[in-house]
Order: structure tokens, then sequence, then C-alpha cells
């Protein structure tokens, strides 16, 4: 029986972001029932990571006003005693800050133009308890991490790899798409960060990883 997150996690700071999370989600779905959620924090959330993740990722249609977003977080951030900080518009990206005492949360929205995909899915929440949250796919989640590692080579986006791999079938669209990624992978840059990142469980190792996810996949 796995037991809820908040048995879970160790560190006070990580508790206090998760539970934070958690309103924020609240809060995000209260102003825009549509707003579609993907990143690490689902990745963790919906499909039993253990790795923690600060942030959380979104996407929103693109026709919405700075105005009218701030306005509806700002409604729904009161009701639970949590102030709207932030939010800037890129045009590209909006960055919203919020906070809860000393506690701060970022969420970034991504103006979608390309036609995503959306599928329910289930958050799990700190307490063991879940929400009904719209997402994208495990493939399209799967891409969006390739696509960040070879941005940034950062280990968690390997470790999240790794996670959706045993949610995924494999086909050969993927299978190309996977062998092509781990054929031409460079290394990490930060691959000793990954200790401080995994709250629970055993630490995998790099190599491990890549045959886990090739054996899978490719």
């Amino acid at each position: 029986m796995r037991l809820p997150i908040i048995k879970r996690l160790k560190k006070r700071e990580y508790l206090e972001i998760a539970t934070f999370q958690d309103y924020a989600v609240d809060i995000l779905y209260r102003s825009y029932s549509n707003m579609v959620l993907h990143g690490g924090t689902v990745i963790w959330r919906c499909f039993a990571g253990n790795r923690f993740s600060n942030d959380i990722d979104a996407y929103l249609d693109s026709k919405i006003s700075l105005k009218d977003t701030r306005d509806k977080l700002k409604s729904a951030a009161e009701e639970q005693g949590i102030k709207l900080e932030k939010v800037k518009d890129t045009g590209n990206l909006m960055f919203i800050g919020f906070s809860l005492g000393d506690t701060y949360l970022k969420v970034e929205i991504s103006h979608f133009a390309k036609e995503l995909k959306p599928i329910a899915m289930r958050f799990e929440r700190v307490d063991g308890t879940y929400s009904d949250i719209i997402s994208i796919p495990a493939n399209d989640l799967l891409a969006e991490k390739i696509a960040a590692y070879r941005d940034r080579r950062f280990i968690r986006d390997i470790y999240d790899i790794y996670i959706l791999s045993s949610y995924i079938e494999r086909d050969e669209k993927i299978a190309k798409e996977v062998s092509d990624f781990l054929n031409k992978i460079p290394p990490p840059v930060n691959e000793e960060d990954l200790a401080s990142l995994i709250y629970d469980g055993p630490v995998p190792s790099l190599q491990s990883m890549l045959m886990q996810i090739r054996g899978r996949l490719s």
C-alpha cells in the first residue's frame, strides 16, 4: 500500500510547497475550468513518481487577457487566504506568483496555439485524496520531457522520462523517438542533484534509468 505524500515527505520545506500546490490547483480550476496542467508536478502527482517538483506548469487558451487572469486568480486566491504576488505576461508565457506566509509558489502558463488533446487525470493530493484535473496524455508528456532534456540536460528530466516509460505502450513512433534520443543523449549537467530530489525510496542511477527506458520503449 502506497503511503500518502504527507507521510513520505521528510523535508518541511517540501511539505509546505506541496500543500501550497494543492491550494494552487484549486485556485487555477476555480478561475479557469479548462486549464491544462503538465510538467514535472503532474508527472509526480499523477504517475506515482518520487521526485519532488516545485512549480506548476499549465496551458491556457491564448485569447485570455492579462487583466481577466489577474482578477480571477486574485479573487480565487483571496478566498483561501492566499496572496497573488505577481502576474506577468511575456506574450508566450504568463508568470504567476502566489504567497502563503513565507512560502512562495510559481505557476507558468503557456498560451497554446498548437492542437492539444486534453484528457482527465487524477491528481494525488498531499493528504492521499485526489483531485480531478485536465492534462495531456503520457506520450505528449514524454515528448515534452525529451525536448526539455535536449534543451537543458537536467537529470530530473531523465527521471521523469523513466517514470513515464512505465505508463506508455510502445509503438513504432515512440520507439523511434526514444531510440533517436537515447542514441544521441549527452550526459546530464547535474547528475549529482538527483539524490536531493528523490524524497522517498532508492535513487536510481543514470545507467539503470537509461536501461529501463530503452527496454520499455525503444
